[in-house]
């Protein structure tokens, strides 16, 4: 079939991520909870520009789409988990995860992975090669004592 399902349940003030899908689409939609999603969005075909971070809230019933090659996460808020449902589409070979052997973030242009992680190149990879299995880490808030607002790209202390 080529598909897949998952739930993330994410603590509060935790977040998921960076995520970064090679083949997959995913279709997600928040069954509980709050927070906000970011992801790095490549400019607009046939129009100048460059890769923009955007950054969404998302409540209970919310829906996103995170197309392949664009890297995301999603930080938990409020007074309760974040839980949310993913269909993944086009999923048989798809590389999701930075941790591991294959790193499907070293694949990616130095630009969109300076841009994700709001910083130079060489201290992203120093970060990404320190993880080994996780995918979920403490918050923007509790690390750092920052407000939801603050981008998780701060949470690998740029």
């Amino acid at each position: 079939m080529n598909v897949d399902i998952a739930v993330a349940e994410i603590s509060k003030d935790a977040m998921m991520g960076p995520r970064y899908n090679t083949e997959a689409t995913k279709l997600a939609f928040v069954m509980q909870g709050k927070g906000f999603m970011e992801m790095v969005a490549p400019p607009v075909p046939g129009e100048e520009g460059k890769e923009e971070k955007m950054v969404r809230p998302i409540v209970a019933g919310s829906v996103f789409v995170t197309r392949l090659g664009h890297p995301m996460a999603l930080v938990a808020t409020g007074e309760s988990n974040l839980e949310v449902l993913c269909f993944g589409i086009k999923t048989g070979r798809n590389m999701a995860g930075p941790w591991r052997r294959d790193n499907v973030l070293k694949m990616m242009d130095r630009t969109p992975m300076e841009l994700s992680f709001g910083g130079k190149m060489d201290d992203v990879e120093r970060v990404l090669n320190a993880q080994t299995k996780s995918v979920f880490y403490p918050g923007p808030k509790s690390r750092h004592g920052l407000s939801s607002s603050s981008s998780f790209l701060r949470f690998v202390e740029f």
